[in-house]
């Protein structure tokens, strides 16, 4: 018996640097993006996107997609007010930009009161209005 799968998707990293965690871990007193870590994320999904398209030559008969969501989600976070957001250093979630998961719920943590203006959920996560434009 033959088993195949017909089309895998494989999803790069994002700009993680600036993700609400990683502003305030490497983003200094300003909490900008951590660059460095915006050029380990590139590094990673170049080398990503080169394994992939090895593995399409190596098995003909599957189909591998290398999915970019790196620079689908930087202009989210570059000009927010162009996609209707207002807020995109800062989850919706927390308090200290370190929060995420089970924390992010009304009885632990803080929780702002219109998640539609933040382009992050919590500390890891983009909002999922995002993903509706």
């Amino acid at each position: 018996m033959k088993l195949m799968a017909g089309r895998i998707g494989e999803f790069s990293l994002n700009p993680v640097g600036c993700l609400p965690l990683q502003r305030t871990i490497n983003g200094g007193t300003e909490r900008v993006c951590a660059e460095s870590v915006n050029q380990a994320a590139m590094i990673f999904n170049s080398k990503l996107s080169s394994a992939i398209n090895d593995l399409n030559k190596q098995l003909p008969e599957a189909r591998l997609v290398y999915l970019d969501i790196y620079f689908e989600t930087l202009p989210y976070i570059q000009s927010p007010s162009l996609f209707g957001f207002e807020v995109e250093d800062e989850g919706c979630c927390g308090i200290f930009n370190v929060e995420s998961g089970p924390l992010c719920n009304p009885f632990q943590l803080k929780i702002c009161t219109d998640a539609s203006k933040y382009v992050f959920w919590d500390a890891l996560l983009t909002n999922y209005r995002k993903e509706l434009l």
